[in-house]
C-alpha cells in the first residue's frame, strides 16, 4: 500500500454498513470514499438557473442530466425544482410565475 492512502474494508469505509447501491461494489456516495465534499461552483448554479430563466426550452435538456439534489446550495436546490415543476405542468417559466409558486409552497424568503 502506498504511503498516505487509506484503506478500507470490505464492507466500505468507517463502517458504512455494506455497499449500499445494492451490488457489493462500494459506497453509493463518493465523497464517502474521498473522505471529502464533493466540488461546487456556486456561480456555474445560478448560470444554470439564468439559463432556465432565460430559455426555458433548456429545461427539457437539462431534465436528463441534472436533479435538485446535484445543486450544492439550498436555495438553488428550491429554484431547479420549481422551475422544472413549472415547466412539467406546462406553465411558462418567468421570474413572477416562479416568485408565485415559492410563496405557495412556502418557500419563498
Amino acid at each position: 500500500m502506498v504511503s498516505g492512502q487509506k484503506r478500507f474494508r470490505k464492507d466500505g469505509p468507517k463502517g458504512s454498513g455494506g455497499g449500499g447501491n445494492g451490488d457489493g461494489g462500494g459506497p453509493r456516495d463518493p465523497g464517502q470514499i474521498l473522505d471529502r465534499a464533493l466540488p461546487f461552483d456556486v456561480t456555474a448554479e445560478s448560470a444554470v438557473l439564468g439559463c432556465m430563466l432565460l430559455s426555458p426550452d433548456v429545461v427539457n435538456e437539462l431534465a436528463l442530466v441534472l436533479r435538485a439534489e446535484d445543486f450544492f446550495d439550498d436555495a438553488h436546490q428550491k429554484l431547479y425544482s420549481t422551475m422544472f415543476h413549472l415547466f412539467d405542468t406546462g406553465r411558462k417559466i418567468d421570474i413572477a410565475l416562479l416568485v408565485n409558486e415559492l410563496k405557495s409552497r412556502g418557500e419563498f424568503e
